[in-house]
C-alpha cells in the first residue's frame, strides 16, 4: 500500500482483491446498450454509470460490498461509514473516447444530508492509451498522476482541495472499467455544499 498526503491525502493499494473475481467482474461488464446505464455526455464529460446497486452484476456486487466492508476508521482516522446503497456510486465506464474533467466530486448526500469524506474507485483492467487519474490541489504546484491496472484500489480524501479527474479521451477498446464506494460523515460540513441529483 502507498500513502500519500500530497497534493491531498490518498492510498494506492495493489492486488486489492481476489483477482479472479476483478476478472469475472471485467468479464461480465454490460454492453452500452444495457437499458440500466446512465449516460453523462456533456463538455465535461463521457460516462457511463449504474444508479441502482440492486441492478449490479454478481461480480460487481461482491466486489462493491467487499470495499463497503474496508475499515476507512481505522485506515484514516476519521469517523466514516459506506453508504450501502450504493447512491452515486457502483460501475463506472469511460468507453472509448470518454473523459472526465477536472473536477470536485459532490460532498452532500441529497438524501441524507451526509457529508462525503472518501471517495474510493477499483480497476478492473490495465488501460492502454489515456486514463490516467491525476490529483490536483488548487493554489500547489504538486500533482500526482495513477495508472488504472486491473486490482487496484484507490482511495482519497474528499475536501474543497480535492480536484481530480482523467485528461485527454480514453484510446482503449475497453475503455476504462472501474466501481466505485463512497464514505460519508453524518456531521454537516462548513464547506461549500455540492449537491448533484446524480453525482457527476
Amino acid at each position: 500500500m502507498r500513502v500519500s498526503k500530497s497534493p491531498f491525502p490518498h492510498w494506492v493499494i495493489d492486488d486489492a482483491f481476489s483477482a479472479s473475481l476483478v476478472k469475472a467482474a471485467e468479464t461480465e461488464w454490460p454492453s452500452e446498450d444495457w437499458v440500466h446505464w446512465h449516460l453523462y455526455d456533456t463538455h465535461t464529460s463521457r460516462k457511463f454509470a449504474t444508479k441502482d446497486i440492486e441492478r449490479l452484476p454478481p461480480a460487481s456486487r461482491l466486489l462493491f460490498n467487499s470495499m463497503c466492508s474496508i475499515d476507512l476508521v481505522e485506515l484514516t482516522g476519521s469517523d466514516v461509514f459506506p453508504d450501502l446503497s450504493g447512491y452515486g456510486a457502483g460501475l463506472h465506464w469511460l468507453p472509448k473516447h470518454g473523459y472526465l474533467e477536472r473536477h470536485l466530486d459532490s460532498n452532500t448526500h441529497p438524501l441524507t444530508g451526509w457529508t462525503r469524506k472518501y471517495s474510493m474507485c477499483l480497476y478492473l483492467h490495465d488501460v492502454d492509451g489515456g486514463g490516467d487519474l491525476i490529483f490536483e490541489n488548487e493554489g500547489r504546484s504538486e500533482s500526482v498522476s495513477i495508472t488504472p491496472t486491473a486490482n487496484r484500489l484507490v482511495i482519497f480524501e474528499c475536501t474543497e482541495h480535492s480536484y481530480h479527474g482523467v485528461p485527454g479521451v480514453i484510446q482503449d477498446e475497453r475503455g476504462r472499467k472501474s466501481i466505485a464506494c463512497f464514505f460519508w460523515s453524518n456531521t454537516h460540513s462548513t464547506a461549500t455544499r455540492r449537491v448533484s441529483a446524480e453525482f457527476v
